[in-house]
């Protein structure tokens, strides 16, 4: 399967336009388009014109707003597929406090609005969520920045996936540590379940990982870059993606109970 990664915002292009219309898998990053997704419908329009043409399918970032049962309208950092028969999305769960949403009282929230200081959240999307789904049968379990940090919280999505994505905009860390401490994260989620994944971030390190967590190809941090890659699906349940975190916290507390019973046994 052909997939492709891009740590740059290339603006409002179409895939075609990146000399990618050979790959059945196209990969941006998160809010690779950094607009509203109701801002841009005709764009996105004239994409999945060209997506069809090419039997091609887009997994990109966007803010997505939604307006569900008549109810105020909502904020999003979701993942759309383009390309197949209808548009797919998926909606980051794992929000990040004062960054995605601000955890203070509703009076706090009046008094920042009455300063025009930003008080706006983003919503959650739900904690269980449809797979997005290629139509070359490609189903993904997504993970939006540090939503991979936390493996159990995707488990819900397997055997189902055969491949995981993350896309991720580290740019916030500079040159410093954390984008790489995030490749090894993303690394680790691959090996925990068994599958090969594609990661693409805005300025780095985006990758192809095996489903042994190894680095099958790495981009350069800070350069606009496309990279291509064959990656194929894989089934199978692991250990971990059957049972989670469960053995590992059982472990931990039998291991305080044995020392909480020889401490008591030596008073």
């Amino acid at each position: 399967m052909g997939s492709q990664s891009t740590e740059a915002d290339y603006g409002l292009l179409s895939p075609l336009d990146l000399e990618c219309s050979d790959s059945e898998i196209v990969v941006w990053p998160e809010v690779a388009i950094p607009a509203l997704d109701d801002q841009v419908g005709q764009y996105m329009a004239l994409v999945e014109r060209d997506l069809r043409r090419s039997n091609t399918s887009l997994v990109f970032g966007i803010l997505e707003r939604s307006s569900e049962d008549g109810a105020e309208a909502r904020v999003y950092n979701s993942v759309f597929l383009l390309g197949g028969f209808e548009r797919q999305a998926y909606r980051k769960r794992h929000l990040v406090p004062f960054g995605e949403y601000f955890p203070v009282p509703a009076r706090v929230r009046e008094w920042m609005k009455m300063q025009n200081l930003p008080h706006s959240d983003l919503s959650a999307g739900a904690d269980i969520q449809p797979l997005l789904a290629a139509p070359n049968g490609a189903r993904f379990a997504v993970a939006i920045c540090y939503e991979d940090a936390y493996g159990a919280e995707q488990l819900y999505a397997f055997p189902e996936a055969n491949v995981l994505i993350n896309v991720s905009n580290d740019a916030w860390f500079g040159d410093s540590i954390a984008p790489h401490q995030h490749l090894e994260i993303a690394r680790m989620r691959a090996l925990e379940v068994g599958r090969n994944a594609i990661r693409s971030t805005n300025t780095g390190i985006s990758a192809f990982i095996g489903a042994d967590g190894k680095l099958l190809a790495t981009g350069k941090q800070f350069e606009p870059q496309l990279m291509t890659a064959d990656i194929e699906p894989r089934g199978g349940m692991t250990p971990y993606a059957r049972s989670g975190n469960q053995p590992i916290i059982g472990l931990c507390l039998a291991i305080l109970g044995i020392f909480w019973i020889r401490n008591r046994a030596s008073l």
